[in-house]
């Protein structure tokens, strides 16, 4: 569901040689840390890359996966979860390539040959404990990548017993875990539908067993959760509800589980859409992948004061959903451009707004970025 058109001023681009003779590209675009970048073609392949701090993109050749999957981060480690396969691939951070041993836990979901791995954290004692989407329980996993345990959440959605797993985190002793609950094909045309409110379920770390569970504001969240601060206990987290559709109790929701409370950070109609992604920069400074009303879904790039939940610019818009993939680095917001004629990632100053360039890809779109600290 990511696609688009935009018009942004790119700089000229310069190709060269790396001496393993991989083709990079190198732009005027400078990076103060390296940048993980999964590319993809919807239910054909994905692949890897990685830009450097001098803007030089590396397609990682050997790097053919499916056509459906995600970055996600458990700690200092990074994964490729491959959700048509049902398993998430530890990345070497230094060489990029997959680690050849990915963790495969995952049986079959509500629709037979569709296992779906989500959100992940990894606790003190390295366990990764997984969200698993069409699937009833969470699964915990050793650090040799064995199944340890599941713990049981079918009775949260008693509708059909699957609760649509999304994000992790783990915060001391305690798990979290935010719950879509969902509705499949209630219309007869495929659409998905929220059944209400979004949920997050804590459980205890070293007993597995819940432990409580409190409403979020907002419907289906979506996407990993973002630090509010460095404190670590208030995290923001989309919830786009329908996301054809602007809904004013939909938006962005900002999570404290040392209250255990949800309270929305801004809404749709402030947003003008529905967030499929969310970073805090700082305190007054918040950005968000937004898409628009109706099936063409045209995305935007919004930043938005998390203090007073209003939006302060759109840094770029298209007509279609052509934005996936955000991140901070330094000075720098960056995010995936699916337009037609080749994908890059798009850069714009933090201080000014401005467009500060575009670094383009060889393969295929960007669809995820993740920062390497």
């Amino acid at each position: 569901m990511r696609w688009l058109a935009l018009a942004v001023g790119s700089l000229s681009l310069v190709a060269c040689i790396t001496p393993e003779a991989a083709i990079t590209t190198c732009g005027a675009v400078q990076l103060d840390h390296p940048l993980i970048v999964m590319e993809q073609d919807p239910a054909k392949a994905s692949g890897l890359g990685r830009v450097d701090e001098g803007g030089c993109f590396l397609e990682i050749p050997d790097a053919s996966l499916s056509g459906d999957g995600l970055l996600a981060a458990a700690g200092p480690r990074v994964f490729f979860i491959d959700r048509q396969q049902g398993v998430l691939d530890p990345i070497d951070q230094k060489s990029l390539g997959l680690s050849g041993d990915p963790i495969a836990t995952f049986a079959a979901g509500k629709d037979p040959g569709e296992p779906n791995p989500h959100g992940l954290d990894v606790d003190a004692d390295g366990q990764l404990w997984i969200a698993r989407f069409g699937m009833a329980s969470v699964a915990v996993v050793d650090p040799a990548g064995k199944l340890v345990a599941t713990v049981d959440l079918s009775d949260l959605d008693p509708d059909d017993g699957l609760p649509d797993m999304e994000a992790v985190h783990i915060d001391g002793d305690r798990v979290h875990v935010a719950v879509e609950l969902l509705e499949f094909n209630a219309d007869g045309a495929g659409h998905v539908r929220p059944r209400g409110p979004g949920k997050i379920v804590t459980i205890d770390r070293a007993t597995r067993a819940r432990t409580g569970t409190f409403t979020l504001a907002g419907r289906n969240p979506f996407g990993p959760f973002a630090p509010m601060d460095a404190a670590g206990s208030r995290f923001a987290i989309a919830t786009p509800g329908n996301i054809f559709a602007i809904d004013a109790q939909d938006g962005i929701d900002v999570v404290d589980f040392a209250q255990g409370t949800a309270t929305q950070l801004i809404s749709e109609s402030e947003l003008l859409g529905s967030a499929t992604e969310v970073v805090i920069a700082g305190p007054t400074e918040g950005y968000a992948i937004v898409a628009g009303d109706g099936e063409a879904s045209p995305t935007s790039l919004v930043r938005f004061n998390p203090q007073t939940g209003k939006r302060t610019k759109i840094l770029d818009a298209a007509t279609r959903f052509l934005h996936s993939g955000l991140a901070i680095d330094g000075g720098l917001v960056l995010v995936g451009d699916h337009t037609v004629e080749g994908g890059g990632i798009l850069a714009f100053d933090r201080e000014t707004q401005a467009a500060r360039g575009r670094i383009a890809a060889h393969r295929l779109p960007p669809w995820s970025l993740h920062t390497i600290p």
